[in-house]
């Protein structure tokens, strides 16, 4: 889960993140990552307000 919108955080390696994480989910509550490229990297990924990203599930909005 990633709370803050710090710089160190928007430029982590997710590639090299991936290579080591069991179950590559990510929380983000400050949207600081595009759920495409996450996506394609094989990350699982909720970005607050953004809808649902997976990596076998087709993309879906809530609509208000």
């Amino acid at each position: 889960m990633v709370c803050s919108d710090w710089n160190v955080l928007k430029h982590l390696d997710m590639a090299r993140i991936r290579k080591v994480v069991r179950q590559p989910f990510i929380v983000g509550g400050r949207n600081l990552y595009e759920p495409d490229e996450l996506k394609r990297l094989g990350f699982t990924y909720r970005g607050v307000g953004r809808g649902y990203y997976g990596r076998d599930a087709c993309q879906v909005r809530c609509e208000a």
